[in-house]
């Protein structure tokens, strides 16, 4: 049930966002909304974030990928470990990608609900977004890119308005047709032993650089991974050599990262303390 009128003073308002991506498509969605409200402060999710005590915002953002029909490991994490102060009498919401329809996977603001009730909160406002599906290691690359994000950039519109306006929606139980494949709770950690690199690599470490959750290290002029891997496929498709595969999977496969992200950006905002 969808709820309009608790208008916020944007203006006047604080917000903070936190966001975790792999190829860019929600972090587009967190710059989109930090463009939209003002004084937004930006924050990846990854393990360089570090809390003030005092901090207080009027909203606070959850934008993330569905990974393997679940929440990523690192979000779960890290809200669970999230100083409850930062929640205190917010405007809270989740805006969660992925690569199919948002009625398949209905399960998972709840499953953000769950996690947000340990620290005496709960979801004001969610969306599910269609994005463009990207595990290249179960299948090819679509050729349909400028569709897919198109119809991302119509459903994120309505996001914009309805977080902007502090609309609000109930978070039932949820259903999705595919809650039964959920593998949140299945550790992926190990799977990147599967990754290889070719001859094209070039030592330029960009895929250090980019991993969210700091996966790798150049070890001998080459990626090494240290196994804490949450299959975002950052490494394999943001390299620009395509020097990086999974086992003998994606080698013939294409690749694709959003097409409004740079690697610069992503790196940038990535490494950025801004606490």
């Amino acid at each position: 049930m969808m709820v309009r009128g608790l208008m916020l003073e944007v203006g006047l308002a604080r917000n903070i966002i936190f966001y975790f991506s792999g190829t860019g498509n929600s972090l587009k969605c967190a710059l989109a909304i930090s463009e939209r409200l003002a004084d937004s402060k930006l924050v990846n999710m990854g393990p360089q974030y570090t809390c003030h005590p005092d901090e207080c915002y009027d909203r606070v953002g959850f934008v993330f990928p569905c990974y393997m029909g679940g929440l990523p490991h690192r979000v779960r994490e890290f809200i669970a470990t999230l100083d409850a102060s930062i929640l205190k009498d917010a405007y809270i919401y989740t805006v969660i990608t992925s690569g199919g329809p948002g009625w398949l996977y209905g399960y998972l603001p709840a499953a953000v609900n769950d996690l947000l009730a340990a620290h005496d909160a709960q979801l004001s406002y969610y969306a599910l977004l269609q994005a463009f599906s990207s595990y290249v290691v179960y299948y090819d690359m679509s050729p349909k890119v400028e569709e897919k994000n198109l119809l991302l950039e119509e459903q994120l519109a309505v996001v914009l308005d309805d977080v902007a306006e502090g609309c609000t929606r109930r978070v039932g139980r949820g259903f999705g047709l595919l809650k039964v494949m959920d593998r949140s709770g299945q550790s992926l950690a190990e799977w990147d032993r599967e990754f290889v690199v070719n001859n094209n690599c070039i030592s330029c470490g960009q895929c250090q650089r980019i991993c969210p959750v700091a996966n790798i290290q150049m070890a001998g002029g080459q990626p090494s991974w240290l196994h804490h891997c949450e299959q975002c496929l950052s490494c394999l498709q943001w390299c620009p050599k395509r020097a990086i595969d999974f086992d003998n999977k994606t080698q013939t496969r294409g690749r694709y990262h959003n097409p409004d992200i740079s690697a610069t950006h992503m790196i940038s905002l990535l490494h950025d303390k801004p606490c």
